[in-house]
């Protein structure tokens, strides 16, 4: 199921990782802006990418996606979790940016905390709390492996380009290194505080709630596709496309009074031949304008999203959509 644009644009705006052009480093001073990892289920990182543009740019996560394809069986599912994956996800289905052989074996969701950031919209697909599969998992990885780098910032600092990215390169090693070695215990805690604890807690409210499995996913899904649906967010697109309808209201009825105006002059006293050149210009672009606002506000088909508001002046529809 599809999230609405609307939801997604309010994503993109929401956060800086979406922003390309956000800068956080002076360009002058760094030949690097920062890095991008791509860590395993079990937060071990993978591969780093150098970030050289002023922003956060798709191309990173795109070259890191395209390399573990690389890697991996061409018929392995890979479910990536990203601050904004919701953004990723929908140029990559706007856009011919990754093979077919790729993008039909992925799935995207936001990571755990970041989700709350969210439209409701794009949590309802992309929160791995509710999405199909992803269990307990948090896709908060990468925050804990940053963590761990905090000791290299002040040494960084000062350091040349090729000291930097060795640097990182042996903290990583060193890093997932230690990670491996820990896998045993690792899973050990994911079982009994995930499976065994929190399963237990579910069961228990599943328990003791007056509705059976079955009739609380019906109801899930009902909700689901009534707040994905695309008329449940027309109203925020509606908003700014009435706006410009209603700015070219004022300009027609601005056009109007001064219409009225040269007629009444032409009426009470003989009209030159300028006088009545300008009340034929001043006829002409008055229809121009009134085709104009015509055309705009069918454009925005209301009669269609909203049958109800048929026939209802620009002023009051707008005075619903603000309400």
């Amino acid at each position: 199921m599809l999230v609405p644009d609307e939801a997604i644009d309010q994503c993109e705006m929401s956060y800086e990782a979406a922003d390309g052009k956000k800068q956080k480093a002076a360009m002058d001073s760094f030949n690097d802006t920062g890095i991008m990892a791509l860590i395993c289920h079990h937060d071990i990182p993978l591969f780093f990418a150098n970030i050289d543009t002023p922003g956060e740019q798709q191309k990173y996560s795109v070259a890191l996606i395209e390399h573990l394809f690389s890697l991996i069986p061409i018929e392995a599912n890979v479910v990536i979790l990203y601050d904004v994956g919701c953004v990723l996800a929908q140029s990559l289905m706007k856009y011919d940016i990754l093979s077919h052989n790729i993008t039909s074996c992925i799935r995207f969701a936001t990571t755990a905390m970041h989700a709350y950031g969210h439209e409701w919209a794009c949590q309802l697909v992309y929160n791995p709390r509710i999405v199909k599969g992803l269990g307990l998992l948090d896709g908060e990885g990468m925050e804990r492996l940053w963590s761990r780098f905090i000791r290299l910032i002040g040494i960084e600092r000062s350091s040349s380009r090729q000291r930097r990215i060795w640097l990182i390169d042996r903290h990583t090693a060193s890093i997932a290194k230690d990670m491996v070695n820990d896998l045993g215990d690792w899973l050990r805690c994911r079982l009994k505080k995930g499976i065994q604890d929190q399963g237990s807690a579910a069961q228990k409210v599943l328990d003791e709630c007056e509705f059976t499995v079955s009739e609380l996913w019906e109801q899930w899904s009902n909700q689901r596709a009534a707040q994905l649906s695309i008329r449940a967010h027309a109203p925020a697109r509606l908003k700014k496309e009435l706006d410009t309808v209603l700015a070219l209201q004022t300009e027609l009825d601005g056009s109007e009074r001064a219409l009225q105006g040269v007629r009444v002059i032409v009426e009470k006293s003989p009209a030159s031949q300028g006088a009545l050149d300008t009340l034929a210009s001043l006829e002409h672009g008055h229809e121009r304008l009134l085709h104009k606002v015509d055309t705009l506000y069918a454009s925005l088909n209301i009669q269609d999203r909203f049958p109800e508001l048929d026939g209802v002046c620009f002023e009051f529809v707008q005075t619903l959509l603000l309400a």
